[in-house]
């Protein structure tokens, strides 16, 4: 799924922020990396990570990161526009972290605090996925495919936006936002009905979501 993300944002990366994709030997440099992209001059930084977690942690190249070395990098740069994709157990405690700075504008994290994330799953008793062709995580692919589903539609991307413009938020924030919404099937405006994230749908998972322009921050489906 980490390759699909990549791949996913290397081909949008003209309406995203640049691509740096970091292998599990390179992780432990992420957080200088966001110095070099801002030395770069990059208004908007994405980071998509899916690995091992805990509360507040995410494991990266063997090195735990804390929530608050995240914060604090991205509070040193309050006049670049942070994302935060993060497909790990317990991820969605990162968003307390997150949402307390203004210059954070999207976070979508595959499940609750309180929850494990899960792998690539299609049938469990007499209920099946969607979308049996997913591969790898099972929530960042949803977020992917339902991300995909709106750049490839003209009219969706130029609801997106509008959207954004409205907003006065970055594309890129919208349509983050726009797809963890779609990814569990509640974005009807965009066509998006269907849950792609089928440990959502057997109840395993709450996937997260965070919006700078919405307010409260609340879990996407309970």
């Amino acid at each position: 799924t980490y390759l699909n993300g990549v791949n996913f944002f290397n081909a949008y990366k003209n309406a995203f922020s640049d691509l740096e994709g970091l292998v599990q030997s390179d992780a432990t440099q992420v957080l200088d990396t966001i110095d070099q992209m801002v030395e770069e001059g990059k208004s908007v930084i994405t980071i998509y990570i899916i690995a091992h977690g805990d509360v507040n942690w995410v494991k990266l190249g063997g090195q735990w990161f804390s929530a608050t070395q995240f914060k604090n990098k991205m509070a040193a740069y309050p006049d670049v526009i942070f994302n935060f994709i993060l497909g790990s157990c317990h991820s969605g405690s990162f968003i307390d972290d997150l949402s307390t700075l203004d210059n954070v504008c999207a976070v979508e994290t595959a499940c609750a605090s309180d929850e494990g994330a899960w792998p690539d799953k299609d049938a469990h008793g007499s209920s099946n996925d969607v979308n049996p062709s997913d591969v790898g995580s099972e929530w960042t692919s949803s977020l992917i495919e339902a991300m995909l589903e709106i750049t490839q539609d003209s009219a969706k991307m130029s609801s997106i936006q509008t959207w954004a413009s409205t907003n006065e938020v970055p594309v890129t924030s919208m349509l983050i936002c726009q797809g963890g919404y779609g990814a569990v099937g509640a974005q009807p405006t965009l066509g998006l009905t269907n849950n792609y994230d089928f440990t959502n749908v057997l109840g395993w998972s709450t996937p997260s979501h965070y919006c700078s322009y919405e307010f409260p921050i609340f879990i996407i489906i309970e």
